[in-house]
């Protein structure tokens, strides 16, 4: 008999945590789990979901691609402005932070008046939702969703999380359902159903935790009753099963603590939740230390960061307060055994817990410890100003206190009390854990009930509505508005539109009608294609005026922003005569020198933002706009613009977005247009050291620059560890090694900082968020070589006449269209000559064989290590396929 197969979609890898007891089950009921990944999250990389699936028979997993849509425009708007609504609803009142983050994705006007005109009207709220519910009913399915899913063919369709705001994981929902395939939506977390985007298109089953959250996706999201299930938390299962692997003393003197001592935990929350946590945990440790309770003030305080908001703790001393131990300083997910094992134990073997509002609070409870919080003005946004804040409240498990007189004199109540709050801890658990029994495991009862909606008929697909179809040329229409609005420069949109008889007919000639127009008018004025001609009306706009032109803000990769955006915008300024007193660049880190002198004044975005503030926004446009690409301006662009108009000097300006060249270059990208193209709208030049400033640093007189960090290229698997680590002791023993390894945290890359090796220097100390880009280019500029991971850094080298050596592991990863761009650029600043090496180079053994000319600019396989003798001898010949031998 056929498996019955389960397609489990995730926004990211990092759901595997929150549901790996469930994928495990169901593999032991015979099930074929198929995970639908969007894409990988730090917590768990390509290497850890590898072990993961592995290690269990019948599960397998594929990376989503991504598909463009014809219709993305209008359905973006129409997604945020539900995600938006809800939070005009009264229940949302106090909810001012979630109220401001949902404003972001709004456009201003459509704002002021929605607001105007709801003024907190719950049934006009509703009015408006369920009238843009109609419009998304008439957007056409994604046609290559649904291939895929025919593809796949699974019984039943699992989502999490979905509640992001304007969800691309829609798509897919809607997909399943038109294709009527079973769907259940995942609830993953106790605030997923009030903290950020509505549930927009209803699944045929909502599995929650408990009532609470019945309550709340009933009433807040207006599910059918009928359709939401409470299964229990499976994802704390496990803390009910395990047992500490120390003892009190062992653990004790793991943190620091003397043997055996008590101490109170304090658990971080996330950078949403408590941006300057600090500041408040500093003020708490007073408190404590001056309490008149001798019991109270002598107590070890433990304090554990939340893992996304950790770097704030990097350089914290709070030794002179006296048994007090940051722990683990950098943060942990309880991932892996040894990071679950720390994390169970420092609860377990603690008095009370302490926090702001964290999950770490509902985990403290199943280990039967008293749990308190102070509400503070600083906090009190996010705290009482949430919804999920009040299940911790109603549900009977926190001690909550309005300033730290009454906090000192619970926790004196509750640690010298007879214990009685463990039947109130009890309760909580039993209401919001595990409502099914306090022993039963989730994982079970959440398996139990998918597996009897997998035997229940396949629902019916359900047919388009007539008003659907009539609405669809209206959406047509908005979705190509939206699209020249915002620079979402997509495909012609016609050939999207289903066959609906004449009505197709209509739409057909409407929507192709509008596109003519505009573009017609655009390829009359510059005689170019549609992207092509919108981008140069554009530029000639902004050549014509004398307002200030804003050039950025640059958020995305460094690679992108050395060959493609910074040679783009020295064209701009060339050939259209700019004035460089009218010209302000925003940028990120310290990356005023790759500018030249092309501009009057430089912008840092860390001038205004912190990195977790940073990290947490340029996240949400990544979700919001689809992909790390800037191919449309976002809310964050924004908020940027606001927060620099000092700088800028008037609210009237140019705007030179990186959507410009976004829009004009994706033909290449695509294959669609030869490299000349790029070549025709670039201007590559040499960066002058002069414009490094500001930069101290104690270097080696000769040193070769180092930079490998882990990327889809170059992924962390061990065998990349070893060969960077070969390479750097091979580096090493012949010349100094500058590492450019930063502490910085604000993208998913993570560096190799191994130093075991001899003759190795460090900077990170040197380097702040506002200055390791400069940091790092002054390092770079002076070095005899580069070496380094593919991309980004590895295109700076070549700018500064320093040779690059540039290595992947997995050449299916990277585009060739980019490093073709690389060969040539640096061919055009008649810097070198510049060879693939393959596994046919080989090293000379003949010392008399030396190349006529060095490399300056190459990308190796790491696997070919051997090759790298030449660095420092010189002695390489080529074979006969290859540019040119080593024979001169």
């Amino acid at each position: 008999m056929k498996k019955k197969k389960i397609f489990f979609l995730m926004r990211h890898s990092g759901y595997i945590r929150n549901y790996d007891s469930v994928i495990d089950e169901f593999a032991k009921r015979g099930y074929e789990v198929r995970l639908g990944i969007a894409k990988m999250n730090k917590m768990y990389p390509h290497e850890r979901v590898e072990a993961f699936v592995s290690s269990i028979h019948g599960v397998s997993y594929c990376l989503l691609p991504y598909f463009v849509s014809r219709w993305d425009g209008a359905k973006k708007l129409v997604r945020r402005l539900q995600d938006y609504l809800r939070y005009l609803d009264p229940k949302y009142e106090r909810a001012v932070k979630l109220k401001e983050r949902a404003e972001l994705r709004v456009p201003k006007p459509l704002k002021m008046f929605l607001h105007s005109t709801i003024k907190g009207d719950e049934k006009k709220v509703w009015r408006g939702i369920n009238m843009l519910r109609r419009l998304e009913k008439s957007i056409p399915v994604n046609e290559e969703i649904k291939n895929f899913l025919e593809k796949e063919k699974p019984d039943i369709f699992l989502i999490t999380p979905l509640i992001d705001f304007g969800a691309a994981q829609l798509e897919w929902l809607k997909a399943a359902k038109e294709l009527g395939i079973r769907t259940v939506l995942c609830v993953a977390s106790w605030d997923n159903l009030t903290n950020k985007g509505l549930i927009q298109i209803e699944p045929d089953v909502v599995i929650v935790w408990n009532e609470f959250q019945k309550e709340e996706a009933v009433k807040l999201h207006r599910i059918p009753e009928d359709k939401v299930f409470t299964t229990g938390a499976q994802c704390y299962d496990k803390w009910f099963h395990r047992k500490p692997s120390t003892t009190k003393e062992e653990f004790c003197r793991k943190v620091g603590f003397e043997a055996g001592a008590e101490f109170i935990l304090y658990v971080g929350s996330s950078p949403f939740i408590a941006p300057e946590e600090v500041k408040f945990v500093e003020k708490w440790i007073e408190k404590i230390r001056a309490s008149r309770n001798d019991k109270i003030s002598r107590l070890g305080i433990l304090i554990r960061p939340h893992p996304q908001n950790a770097k704030q703790w990097d350089s914290v001393d709070l030794s002179h307060y006296g048994n007090v131990a940051i722990y683990p300083r950098g943060g942990a997910n309880p991932v892996d055994e040894e990071s679950k094992r720390d994390y169970y134990d420092s609860i377990y073997h603690c008095e009370a817990v302490v926090g702001i509002n964290t999950s770490a609070m509902v985990e403290s409870a199943i280990l039967n410890k008293p749990v308190f919080t102070i509400v503070t003005p600083e906090f009190e946004t996010t705290q009482e100003g949430t919804l999920h804040f009040h299940h911790l409240v109603k549900g009977g498990l926190l001690y909550i206190s309005k300033d730290f007189d009454t906090h000192l004199s619970q926790l004196e109540d509750v640690l010298d009390g007879d214990g009685s709050h463990t039947e109130r801890i009890k309760g909580f658990v039993e209401k919001f854990i595990r409502p099914h029994g306090i022993n039963r495991d989730a994982t079970e009862v959440f398996v139990d009930r998918v597996e009897e909606f997998i035997t229940k008929p396949a629902p019916k697909r359900s047919p388009l509505t007539t008003d659907s179809y009539l609405l669809r040329p209206l959406m047509a229409v908005l979705s190509i508005a939206v699209m020249y609005a915002t620079g979402m420069r997509g495909k012609a949109l016609l050939p999207d539109v289903r066959k609906v008889s004449n009505i197709k007919k209509k739409v057909r000639h409407a929507a192709s009608s509008i596109k003519r127009v505009a573009r017609g008018a655009e390829g009359l004025i510059t005689g170019a294609g549609s992207e092509e001609a919108w981008v140069l009306t554009k530029l000639k706009s902004i050549a014509g005026s004398n307002r200030p032109i804003v050039v950025g803000p640059w958020l995305s990769e460094v690679g992108f922003e050395l060959l493609y955006w910074i040679p783009f915008v020295n064209w701009v300024v060339k050939n259209y005569g700019l004035d460089r007193e009218r010209i302000i660049v925003i940028s990120r880190g310290g990356a005023e020198p790759w500018y030249g002198d092309i501009h009057s004044k430089y912008v840092d975005i860390f001038d205004y933002f912190n990195e977790q503030e940073f990290k947490e926004k340029n996240t949400e446009r990544i979700n919001a706009t689809g992909g790390q690409k800037h191919n449309e301006i976002s809310e964050f662009d924004k908020e940027i613009i606001e927060r620099a108009k000092r700088e800028i000097g008037s609210d009237r300006f140019d705007w030179l977005h990186p959507s410009f060249m976004y829009q004009l270059f994706k033909s290449y990208w695509r294959r669609e247009s030869p490299i000349s193209f790029v070549e025709k709208y670039t201007h590559y030049e040499a960066i002058d050291k002069k414009h490094i400033k500001g930069v101290d640093l104690s270097l080696p007189d000769e040193y070769v620059a180092v930079k490998f960090y882990f990327s889809p290229c170059f992924p962390d698997t061990p065998e990349n560890r070893q060969a960077v680590a070969e390479l750097l002791h091979r580096l090493s023993n012949r010349i100094d090694v500058v590492l450019l390894s930063t502490n910085i945290d604000i993208d998913d890359h993570s560096d190799f900082a191994d130093t075991s090796a001899g003759n190795i220097h460090l900077i990170k100390d040197s380097m702040t968020l506002r200055n390791n880009l400069t940091v790092q280019t002054r390092v770079i500029a002076g070095a005899k070589a580069f070496m380094g991971t593919y991309g980004g850094f590895s295109y700076l080298a070549p700018f500064y006449g320093v040779p690059s050596v540039a290595f992947y592991s997995q050449e299916d990863k990277f585009l060739p269209v980019h490093l073709d761009v690389a060969y040539r650029a640096f061919r055009m600043l008649k810097f070198g000559a510049f060879d693939k090496l393959t596994k046919k180079s080989y090293v000379s053994e003949d010392p008399a064989v030396t190349p006529d000319r060095r490399h300056e600019f190459t990308i190796l396989n790491i696997n070919n290590l051997d090759i790298l003798d030449y660095i420092s001898t010189g002695e390489v010949a080529y074979d006969s396929r290859l540019q040119r031998t080593g024979k001169a």
